[in-house]
């Protein structure tokens, strides 16, 4: 962090990561948090922690990426040999006072900066930096926003789809513990125990009402009739007590809201009421989802927007999925094309098949990405072949392209040896090259003249003989002539 501080030079560094190399024995990657690519001589890679004072991302990102991952240092530069650094893009969803958060607007225009500048690692800054109002955990003011935020777009980074995380079962046993009367006022207790059967829950609120005071957890309000329970894992218990300050029980209600892992929201009443012969207190829970007879939901996930499609059919009924032929361009080297839908089991069904509708159920669009690749090379000397899908210039994920260069113009003295050069990355020495699409790529081959080392030796050798057989002719007719001359 902030290498340049205190005057560090690019010297300093480079002497205290030799010396680190030394003591430890192990060579740990490591990236600056700097601007300057200078430091990239002795750095893998650089980030920036918290960018707040960028003010245009996507041209910040764009220029940050080049110059980092294309630098060569002089060490690479004097062996011919260079790597390409490690780039970091930082996400921020807002920063305390300085920079407001928009809505969850500013973060995303960091999102979609940092994807098109095709990062080696994204950074969030942060996850729970309170102090400086750059998290993104769940909070109280903008609840579980800026994880879905981010769930979106890490979807998009890794090109895969996050599993869903399962509900929470709570369940309350209550009791009513007694009645007694303060200070002329009559004060019932009840206690709650609140266990959790299912996944993890999160921000359990208790709300006790007006006449209500909770003794137990963090109060959101200074009547302590609302407190929060920050997290309840599975299997895990816990006891609340409450007061009501009321002559009658009847009719008292307590809520309790709580959410899952990715925030779906869901609800319990707890109703207390007194009888002549007994006090008794019930639960009843409920949950946001309404029960339909045949619910379809059809989501379409383009990577950019979400469709949804709710339709209601009557049990039995049968359904057709679209059979339209699509693809997405995301104008970042990347298309999505839709090959079938995906049902709640998992089971792949092609485009415009029909199912038969006997319960609710999810159906959601599957994509496929597709990476633009561009490929020059000379085609009376090279070869190449892409084993997978095609869509024009666009290349199916994790598809391989197979490259075949042969050496030409081979002659005693020099040859031409072709070289492979993929986004930046060059490969010398290799005649058979495969690469597996995971990205836009840029392929280039070209030839570069070399030196054939003993086709030179042997010139060299030659043209020693030939000065030494015209040093000896030299030598032989200079003799003969002063020898004629003397006769």
């Amino acid at each position: 962090y902030a290498v340049s501080a205190k005057g560090r030079s690019v010297e300093d560094w480079k002497y205290i990561i030799e010396s680190l190399y030394q003591r430890v024995n192990v060579k740990p990657l490591l990236i600056a948090e700097t601007t300057d690519v200078r430091y990239l001589e002795v750095f893998e890679g650089i980030h920036t922690y918290g960018p707040i004072w960028v003010k245009n991302p996507e041209e910040f990102y764009h220029k940050f990426s080049l110059k980092s991952k294309y630098y060569i240092s002089n060490s690479e530069f004097r062996s011919g040999v260079a790597y390409s650094k490690i780039f970091a893009a930082t996400v921020i969803p807002g920063f305390y006072r300085k920079q407001p958060r928009r809505g969850g607007e500013y973060y995303r225009e960091f999102w979609v900066a940092a994807l098109k500048s095709k990062p080696d690692i994204i950074l969030i800054t942060s996850w729970n930096e309170l102090h400086e109002a750059t998290e993104i955990e769940p909070t109280i003011e903008c609840g579980f926003k800026y994880l879905r935020i981010t769930r979106r777009y890490v979807e998009e980074y890794k090109g895969v789809k996050l599993p869903t995380p399962g509900k929470p079962r709570l369940k309350v046993e209550a009791r009513v513990l007694g009645r007694e009367v303060l200070d002329g006022r009559t004060v019932w207790s009840i206690s709650l125990l609140i266990s959790n059967n299912g996944s993890t829950a999160l921000g359990i609120k208790i709300n006790a009402g007006n006449n209500g005071y909770i003794e137990d957890y963090y109060p959101l309000n200074p009547r302590r009739n609302i407190v929060t329970i920050p997290m309840l894992d599975k299997g895990q218990k816990t006891k609340v007590n409450i007061k009501f300050f009321t002559k009658n029980l009847n009719n008292t209600i307590i809520t309790i809201t709580y959410y899952s892992l990715d925030g779906v929201e869901f609800n319990m009443t707890v109703k207390a009421y007194e009888r002549k012969t007994a006090r008794n207190v019930t639960v009843k829970g409920r949950t946001t989802v309404k029960q339909r007879i045949a619910e379809i939901k059809v989501v379409f996930r383009d990577r950019l927007r979400v469709l949804s499609k709710t339709v209601y059919v009557r049990n039995g009924s049968l359904l057709k999925l679209p059979s339209e032929f699509k693809i997405i361009n995301l104008n970042n080297g990347t298309i999505l094309k839709l090959q079938g839908f995906i049902l709640e089991n998992g089971t792949l069904i092609g485009l415009g098949e029909t199912i038969r509708v006997v319960k609710p159920m999810v159906i959601e669009a599957s994509w496929v990405r597709y990476y633009k690749v561009n490929i020059e090379y000379p085609v009376e000397y090279v070869n190449v072949s892409i084993i997978g899908d095609r869509v024009n210039s666009y290349v199916r994920e994790n598809s391989t392209i197979i490259i075949r260069a042969r050496i030409r113009g081979l002659q005693p003295l020099a040859y031409y040896k072709p070289v492979i050069v993929v986004s930046g990355r060059m490969y010398e020495n290799v005649s058979k090259l495969e690469l597996r699409v995971t990205k836009p790529m840029v392929v280039r081959v070209f030839y570069r003249l070399e030196i054939n080392p003993l086709g030179a030796i042997i010139l060299i050798v030659l043209i020693l003989l030939i000065l030494i057989i015209v040093r000896t002719v030299k030598g032989m007719l200079r003799f003969w002539s002063i020898i004629f001359i003397s006769a």
